[in-house]
């Protein structure tokens, strides 16, 4: 772990950037304006919970969490990139986004353990 010897008060920097990074790497995604504009509200809403469930703890536990958790998604956006500027291609072509086949569904939820591991890991 790279770290480890973060107190709590610096894991809330950690998070709050990681939510930000969030929120650019996802918001190409939303496809309509009321979508960008709830956007910020997914880890706005952690965040918030966060706060509330950890007022007067005295572990990182929960921000390292939310911020791994943040952090899998923006890896996992970056490196499914091509495979979903294709998709949106579509979308702004007209067309319906593709189903995604068994095979790929197995590759997405490989690469989401593989990635979540190793961010756990390396934080």
């Amino acid at each position: 772990m790279l770290t480890r010897t973060l107190p709590p008060e610096q894991w809330w920097i950690g998070a709050v950037i990681s939510g930000v990074a969030f929120v650019v790497a996802i918001h190409p995604i939303a496809t309509t304006t009321k979508k960008k504009l709830l956007l910020p509200l997914i880890p706005l809403a952690g965040g918030i919970y966060l706060i509330l469930g950890t007022a007067g703890d005295k572990d990182a536990y929960p921000m390292v969490w939310f911020t791994a958790i943040m952090v899998t998604f923006v890896m996992l956006r970056i490196i499914f990139a091509s495979y979903l500027r294709r998709q949106f291609a579509l979308v702004h072509s007209g067309q319906q986004m593709e189903a995604l086949t068994g095979r790929q569904q197995a590759v997405f939820w490989g690469t989401f353990l593989i990635v979540a591991i190793a961010v756990i890991i390396v934080i």
